[in-house]
């Protein structure tokens, strides 16, 4: 049995690198939340532009309309970067949520984009919801 372990390990060695490996979805999402989803599991819901940044990294945003957990004026997103760069003076459709007394946006998998990206499906989702 010996003799033939490292005949064995051989093969499985070349099995796997000629085996067709399977489809790689690295920082991918396996499914993006329904709009439906996405605003249940969110704390605020609006349309606003990025006006300032924070120290803590935290981004300003002037609140166009909002849906949900805002009324008017400014508020403070954490946005990742790392996920969705923000751009000082753009519209942003941000739903976010409290996470540690944060509000946080922006997950890879989340629904907050530029304005003119995502607006159209979920303004007319939102204005039906309110109805």
């Amino acid at each position: 049995m010996r003799r033939y372990f490292p005949a064995v390990l051989l093969l499985i060695w070349v099995l796997g690198l000629i085996w067709p490996a399977g489809e790689a979805n690295a920082l991918s999402c396996a499914r993006q939340p329904s709009v439906n989803e996405e605003f249940a599991r969110s704390t605020v819901v609006f349309h606003g532009k990025a006006v300032g940044e924070r120290k803590n990294g935290a981004t300003t945003f002037e609140v166009t309309e909002a849906w949900k957990g805002v009324a008017s004026g400014k508020i403070d997103v954490q946005v990742s970067t790392m996920w969705m760069p923000v751009q000082q003076g753009e519209a942003y459709l941000v739903y976010a949520a409290q996470k540690d007394g944060l509000l946080t946006a922006a997950h890879l998998c989340g629904r907050t984009a530029l304005w003119e990206q995502g607006a159209r499906t979920q303004r007319l989702f939102l204005r039906h919801r309110l109805r």
